[in-house]
Formats: C-alpha cells, sequence, structure tokens
C-alpha cells in the first residue's frame, strides 16, 4: 500500500513535469508549479527526487522509452526494410503535424541546458543513438545501413 502510493505520487509528478516541461520549457517551469499542478505536498516531491534536474532525468528516460516504443511500433507494421524505415517518417509526419506539437522533447531541453549539465546530454545522446541504431538494424539487412554512423559516439550532439 505504501510503495503503491509513493508510486502513485512519482507518477503524478514526472506526469506534470513532463507536460510542463515540453510546453513551456524546463527553464520556464517551476518546482513550485510542478508541486501545485501535480497536486503533491512538496515533502512528496523531494522525497522521490532530490532536484529538478532528477525530474528532468526521469522524464527524459521515460520519453526516450516511449519514443522508441513508438517508432519500433510504426516500423513493426511492415515486413520489407524499406516500407518499415518510410513507415517511421510516416508516423514523424503525422507527429509533427499534430495540434500539441512543440518540437522534438530532447532538442528542445538541449538548447535549454547549460553546457555542464553531463547527465542531462548523456541521457539525450542515449536517446538519439537508440534512434541511430534502430534505422541501422532496419537497413542492414538490404545492406543500406551507413558503416560510418555505426560508430556511435558523443560528437552527434554538440553544445555550443
Amino acid at each position: 500500500m505504501r510503495t503503491e502510493r509513493k508510486n502513485s505520487i512519482r507518477q503524478a509528478i514526472i506526469d506534470t513535469a513532463s507536460r510542463l516541461f515540453y510546453k513551456q520549457g524546463y527553464c520556464n517551469t517551476g518546482i513550485n508549479q510542478i508541486i501545485e499542478e501535480s497536486g503533491v505536498v512538496k515533502s512528496s516531491l523531494y522525497v522521490s527526487f532530490r532536484s529538478k534536474e532528477d525530474i528532468l532525468l526521469e522524464y527524459l528516460a521515460v520519453a526516450g522509452l516511449e519514443t522508441d516504443k513508438a517508432l519500433k511500433a510504426a516500423a513493426n507494421r511492415f515486413d520489407e526494410p524499406k516500407e518499415k524505415v518510410l513507415a517511421i517518417f510516416d508516423f514523424l509526419i503525422e507527429l509533427v503535424q499534430g495540434k500539441e506539437y512543440y518540437g522534438c522533447n530532447f532538442l528542445n531541453i538541449i538548447s535549454e541546458i547549460p553546457k555542464d549539465a553531463e547527465q542531462v546530454i548523456t541521457e539525450i545522446r542515449k536517446q538519439k543513438n537508440n534512434v541511430r541504431r534502430l534505422f541501422i538494424s532496419l537497413l542492414e539487412p538490404i545492406g543500406k545501413e551507413d558503416r560510418k554512423s555505426t560508430r556511435l559516439n558523443s560528437s552527434h550532439i554538440t553544445i555550443s
């Protein structure tokens, strides 16, 4: 019972922060707004998360998993590699044309964070590399993967 309540509080915080971070940005979202809109008390927030950055890291991890799942689901509707790749692009076109689309979660965040936010940058790189790996795995059976991009490294995301 106690663990269940703790999980529901944590989930309320993540759901609220995710919505706010995505719609208004990380820097424009304060802890007090997350507390107020999630309906949790301040002490409960700090039991679940030590800092706003910890909430951000969880947001990015969850968004990364959801993105990976959605892209794989789009691809898995087809059998042929070309159709799989095109299905991902069709999914992305539909996504960006949506009324509630405010840009890529990860690129929005990377534009707001300081250069020394290594954990955040690492989480964003992880997500972007997962997308690259997905395309590589889809194109490998027909020999169309880019051998250069199979060497995924930190230089793909830079902060200037």
